[in-house]
């Protein structure tokens, strides 16, 4: 990505979380590019899901909704089991 000289800051995006990443700030002059700055950065843990709750509950089922943590979780896993044990289901 190419700025202006006078810009100081930019905000990467579209990075995956718990992603480590190089990064290299070079000038560039009338005479060609100077000396690279380096960095390293770790983008964040995803946040777990939010605000689960429960709903249509029947005598032998009842419906689960969340919000996303983040936008690139790939899946969820849902378990249940009684509460106490632990012998987990899985969908």
């Amino acid at each position: 990505v190419e700025v202006n000289g006078d810009v100081t800051t930019l905000q990467l995006t579209s990075l995956l979380s718990q992603t480590e990443y190089d990064v290299a700030v070079t000038p560039m002059y009338d005479e060609g590019p100077g000396a690279p700055m380096l960095g390293t950065a770790i983008t964040d843990v995803v946040p777990a899901p939010k605000n689960l709750q429960f709903s249509e509950v029947t005598q032998t089922s009842f419906r689960a909704t969340w919000d996303h943590g983040a936008p690139d979780v790939a899946l969820y896993r849902i378990s249940w089991t009684k509460k106490g044990e632990n012998n987990f289901k899985n969908v």
